[in-house]
């Protein structure tokens, strides 16, 4: 699963900087040797990385017993299906980030005269829309 995250994540810029600092601390240890676990992350991060793991780590709700030995109804549970939600979180964050770098080309058309630069800023731009669109079609989202 460590390979599939790197790969997938290899291009894209993580934004928020306390999961980008997570991300940048996982994947040094992981390439260095390292078991990491959570309770991994809590004893060796940073203050700001042990406080992220324990909230993102520790369960808010807890999902009584008796739904499934009663009532016989079952729900699934994120650790049952997690290499679809990191997939799908993956495809969240690269569609997330074609939004940004499409912002960006839009303002450089706004900036430059230069017919030749917007020519090809419109060629990555279009690029980058079709890019964002497969992965909206993936995900189930309806793009304008």
């Amino acid at each position: 699963m460590y390979d599939y995250i790197y790969y997938e994540l290899e291009d894209v810029a993580i934004q928020t900087p306390i999961y980008n600092e997570l991300y940048q601390f996982y994947r040094e240890q992981t390439l260095a040797g390292a078991t990491v676990t959570e309770a991994w992350l809590v004893e060796h991060g940073s203050e700001e990385i042990k406080k992220e793991v324990i909230d993102l780590v520790v369960d808010h709700y807890v999902l009584s017993e008796n739904w499934e030995l009663l009532h016989e109804i079952f729900v699934t549970r994120e650790q049952d299906i997690l290499h679809q939600v990191i997939q799908r979180g993956i495809l969240e964050l690269k569609f997330a980030y074609l939004g940004q770098l499409m912002a960006e080309q839009r303002q450089k058309l706004k900036e430059t005269t230069d017919e030749v630069d917007q020519f090809q800023i419109l060629q990555d731009y279009q690029m980058l829309k079709r890019s964002q669109q497969e992965i909206a079609k993936v995900l189930g989202i309806v793009v304008g």
